[in-house]
């Protein structure tokens, strides 16, 4: 397993081998790079999206270990030769197994790799325990056997049971470790969800795409129920890989039966205003930063005027129920 030393410290989120397939023709090397508020400028893919120890853990013999940011560097690398094949498509292509593996691996790991994505597990987390506690305390009785088992006695039930259902007064907290333990198991989870679904490649060779910090982006499928919510099984998927490619991940009308050892992609020509509404979509679920090959100032236009997305909509019922007393 590999130590803090023998890896880099800073982390890339989103991977230079993704990136490069959004360089711009004035700089090899380079993308335009969006910020909120701030013009866009040329950086190189070395010095965006990543973050300091973002894939490190603690070990047991409590050093940083960066076994996790080896392995995504080695998918990364793996994975380098069958992106290069899709965005050089120029009409339907095959998959062998080990291929679609590697390819919905990749996506799958993109869209759980994220910070935004750990900050998404965190919020939910945080909520649950939250409502876990209001619950919990809802019976006084329950609470006053508690603060006697502890002996403590410089506060009441009644205090205590006020104090956990305004939750404008304190926060949980917990290791960091654990979000990224979340974020690989949510991983295979993801993985479940899309393998499942028919890959299609978006060609545009007039209107580029535009990629974010958080590329993975779903649409909810009109076909799913409408109790359900806009997961990664009823989805539609889009994800850009290049400038001229996105791939588009939907799910099939009925099961179907096909050749185990490969799998076919197919290839759709789409107009610029299909190109400027995926590139809306990445504008929209964008956490802080855009990626692209080009200036575009529409784009920062649009991009100025959004903000961070709530990613998570989420209310104690607690928390109302004492709101409305």
């Amino acid at each position: 397993m590999g130590l803090i030393l023998n890896s880099p410290i800073q982390h890339h989120y989103v991977p230079q081998v993704y990136l490069s397939f959004f360089e711009s023709s004035e700089k090899p090397g380079s993308v335009y790079f969006y910020r909120r508020g701030a013009g866009p400028r040329l950086v190189s893919t070395r010095k965006v999206a990543k973050e300091r120890h973002l894939y490190s853990f603690t070990d047991k013999a409590g050093k940083l270990n960066t076994f996790v940011e080896t392995a995504l560097s080695k998918l990364e690398s793996d994975v380098k030769p069958i992106l290069v094949r899709l965005n050089a498509a120029k009409e339907s292509i095959s998959l062998s197994t080990d291929e679609t593996s590697l390819l919905f691996t990749f996506i799958s790991v993109q869209a759980a790799r994220t910070p935004a994505f750990r900050k998404v597990i965190k919020q939910m987390s945080v909520n649950l325990a939250q409502m876990t506690l209001q619950q919990a305390v809802q019976n006084i009785d329950w609470l006053r056997d508690r603060l006697a088992e502890q002996n403590q006695s410089d506060i009441t039930a009644e205090e205590l049971q006020e104090f956990i259902l305004d939750d404008s007064k304190y926060t949980i907290e917990t290791d960091g470790d654990y979000y990224l333990l979340e974020q690989l198991r949510l991983q295979m989870e993801i993985h479940k969800a899309i393998s499942i679904k028919n890959p299609v490649l978006l060609k545009s060779e007039e209107s580029p795409f535009i990629t974010s910090d958080f590329p993975v982006t779903l649409v909810k499928d009109p076909r799913a129920p409408s109790y359900y919510g806009a997961g990664f099984l009823t989805s539609t998927i889009y994800l850009p890989l290049g400038q001229h490619t996105c791939l588009l991940l939907v799910n099939p009308p009925v099961p179907e039966c096909s050749d185990p050892s490969e799998m076919w992609v197919g290839l759709s020509k789409i107009p610029p205003s299909k190109v400027r509404w995926i590139n809306k979509l990445m504008v929209l679920s964008a956490e802080k930063y855009l990626f692209a090959s080009n200036y575009n100032q529409k784009i920062q236009k649009i991009f100025d005027a959004t903000t961070n997305p709530e990613r998570v909509e989420f209310s104690s019922p607690f928390t109302r129920a004492r709101k409305n007393q």
